[in-house]
């Protein structure tokens, strides 16, 4: 299984949206394990993806001229095993035992296979609110010979498919490529998916490189309706999956048997020599002991972590926090911000979004609305293609040398570089090669990766980029805290973390406004909040578990069912009877965990009094009721509409006075900091966006 974009009905090309994987290399993160997956699932409601590698999945469509069905009782006709019914009404078999090369319409008309590098989506997934459903609920049965004998096998890669046979984008490759383009016919609905990829197949077997292909193939997707990023996904496949190597089909290597004549050379070889000669003398320059003594010691960007012309990554799993860790640096570089309580020299930064430039445009828009404007964070909004012959590599370093840029954080790493074989010593060589180019200039540079498949706490890939590295940052999920650990190793450590690199540091990832859209629906995006150790510990101290967790819920399930049916969302809960709560909770089959009465009433009472100790439940005075906090529904909320419990006794203590007075908030918020330093004019109504299970 993998994660797939999740279902959003209503919004424009949602069925299209809903049905692409997540991540990119999704064939490789496809997993089994079931810990993986339910991480993975926490707090996402994503589509299921499940890779058919190994399988065959008939996909039979009864849309409106597209009789599958017809045409499925022609070619075998059996539903003896694993069937799910699709939201459009079609049927998805699965079976077992074989594995061929993915095919549209090949069987008949309306009928689909997907089998090597396919998927299909798994019920428990929703298009437009409709959801996949299973029909016949049994084992899958073997592959129907009728089937596997009409289908080809998965085609083998060349040893050389990822290299590139000859320069890439040559006037000869490019007109080739224009003119396979411009005779192919435009796909139908159906198997457009598949024509694009074997047309991107073909322009690159004629040495083009990713980004020419996309340019080239552009008017061919507007005529077949594969635009944007589907048709970029597909050709993304192609140079990923493509079984020749690039430039197979070019007339250099389809004629290199044949003797060419070589053009008299316009300058004799012993001057050719010399000129070789003095453009290799011109880059090494002769140091003096006064020049070395001149060299600044201790020069840092972030003082004990980044230093100008070293080369380092940040990687973890999947949406775990690495863009977001790096955004932050970046704006924290360039205002020249402490980060993390680490010193900061101040340094134009160029960001590059390679993977999701318009998420990366929000983050920054939201940093800018925190921490004031700069006009020295720039942004490339585009993919580059840093691995093949596209000059994309040079032009960046003569942007960096122009800008006058000190650190430059590609974001990421795979996707600027297609068609690269990241576990070989050639394509991460390239990484490597690309690095150094741009830290020559004097820039630090940060790369953010994936961490290693099996985990081992290291980037994913070939061992030469963590030998390049000056240092490293683990980003990962931390389960004790809650929060995110970032975990530095110093170069030559081999990725493991040194005292001298510095401790692990925590963050969240937090969800803040950034206005409405058009509709007037809330539209938000993530930044990271750097965490202290006292709020962490604050954090855990307010935790509940077990017994007290159990009755807080069942306390809120109370206030819930009293809540008249106009209350607005950040509106606080009515107040509950104690013996209402006591009874709920003490019921022979009640939310302890006791087996007597007597058990349940002393389990019952030590809950109450560990939730009014940590301020989730209050009793009113005078009365026998009490009132419930630390409830939420993920809204933004005015911050003097859920009062906690000190700001209760405050205004019972004082009657007419405000819920939250300005005085209280400037206290709380001020501990919740460490003591900021906040003053009362700081504060009138003051909107705090709640994050996922944290108390009000």
């Amino acid at each position: 299984m993998f994660p797939c974009l999740p279902d959003e009905p209503g919004r424009e090309g949602n069925a299209k949206r809903a049905k692409k994987p997540t991540w990119e290399g999704w064939t490789e993160w496809a997993t089994t394990d079931e810990a993986t997956i339910r991480a993975w699932w926490k707090g996402h409601d994503w589509n299921i993806g499940v890779l058919t590698t190994d399988m065959v999945a008939v996909d039979i469509d009864t849309k409106p001229g597209r009789d599958g069905m017809a045409s499925w009782m022609q070619v075998y006709g059996g539903f003896d095993t694993l069937t799910v019914r699709t939201p459009s009404g079609g049927l998805h078999l699965y079976y077992t035992g074989a594995n061929v090369a993915l095919n549209q319409g090949a069987l008949g008309a309306g009928l689909d296979i997907r089998s090597h590098h396919g998927y299909v989506l798994a019920p428990g997934s929703t298009i437009d609110g409709v959801p996949y459903r299973v029909e016949i609920d049994q084992p899958m049965a073997q592959a129907p010979r009728e089937v596997v004998l009409r289908c080809k096998p998965p085609g083998e890669r060349a040893a050389n498919a990822q290299h590139a046979l000859v320069d890439l984008d040559t006037p000869a490759a490019i007109h080739a490529a224009v003119s396979i383009v411009n005779d192919a016919p435009a796909a139908i609905e159906g198997e457009r998916s598949e024509a694009a990829y074997r047309l991107a197949c073909r322009v690159r077997d004629h040495g083009v490189s990713e980004a020419m292909c996309r340019h080239i193939m552009a008017p061919w997707g507007e005529r077949s309706a594969v635009v944007g990023d589907d048709l970029h996904m597909r050709i993304g496949n192609a140079y990923a999956y493509a079984q020749n190597a690039s430039g197979a089909k070019h007339p250099d290597v389809l004629f290199s048997g044949i003797t060419v004549p070589e053009p008299p050379s316009l300058i004799s070889p012993d001057a050719l020599a010399a000129e070789r000669v003095a453009s290799a003398r011109s880059r090494f320059k002769l140091e003096t002991l006064a020049d070395c003594e001149a060299e600044e010691d201790g020069a840092y960007i972030v003082k004990g972590a980044l230093a100008p012309g070293s080369v380092n990554c940040v990687y973890g799993p999947p949406n775990s926090g690495k863009s977001v860790f790096a955004s932050h640096l970046a704006m924290c570089v360039a205002q020249g911000r402490e980060f993390f309580g680490r010193k900061v020299t101040a340094t134009r930064t160029l960001y590059i979004a390679s993977e999701n430039p318009r998420s990366i445009r929000r983050r920054l828009r939201a940093l800018r609305q925190q921490h004031g404007d700069t006009s020295d964070l720039l942004l490339i909004g585009a993919t580059p293609d840093l691995f093949n012959a596209s000059g994309d590599a040079e032009a960046i370093t003569q942007i960096v040398q122009d800008e006058g840029i000190g650190l430059v954080v590609l974001d990421v790493l795979a996707d600027a570089f297609p068609g690269m074989d990241e576990n070989s010593n050639t394509g991460m060589g390239r990484v490597v090669q690309v690095a150094k180019m741009w830290a020559a200039t004097g820039a630090a540079v940060i790369l953010v990766h994936h961490v290693a498949k099996d985990h081992g706490g290291t980037p994913r890939g070939h061992g030469s980029l963590l030998g390049a590295l000056d240092w490293g940052v683990l980003v990962e999920p931390d389960a004790e805290t809650g929060t995110v650990s970032a975990k530095w190793w110093g170069g030559g450590s081999g990725g493991k973390i040194r005292d001298g690199a510095g401790a692990a540091v925590q963050f969240r990832n937090e969800v803040v406004p950034l206005g409405k859209d058009r509709d007037g629906e809330r539209i938000t995006t993530v930044v990271c909040r750097e965490m202290t150790a006292a709020e962490i510990r604050a954090e855990r101290d307010a935790q509940i578990k077990g017994n007290p967790a159990k009755v807080h819920a069942e306390a809120v399930r109370l206030a819930l069912s009293l809540r008249t049916p106009n209350a607005a969302p950040g509106d606080p809960l009515p107040s509950i009877p104690c013996d209402t709560l006591k009874e709920a909770c003490t019921a022979a089959r009640g939310v302890l965990d006791a087996e007597t009465d007597k058990g349940r009433s002393r389990a019952y009472r030590t809950a109450v009094a560990t939730l009014e100790a940590k301020g989730r439940l209050y009793r009113e005075p005078g009365t026998e009721r009490f009132i419930v906090y630390g409830w939420g529904d993920g809204d933004p909320v005015e911050f003097n509409s859920r009062p906690d419990v000190r700001d209760a006794r405050l205004a019972m203590e004082n009657p007419g006075a405000a819920v939250v007075s300005q005085a209280h908030a400037c206290a709380i918020v001020g501990s919740m900091r460490g003591g900021a330093g906040l003053k009362v004019a700081d504060f009138g109504i003051v909107s705090i966006p709640t994050p996922p299970s944290a108390p009000h």
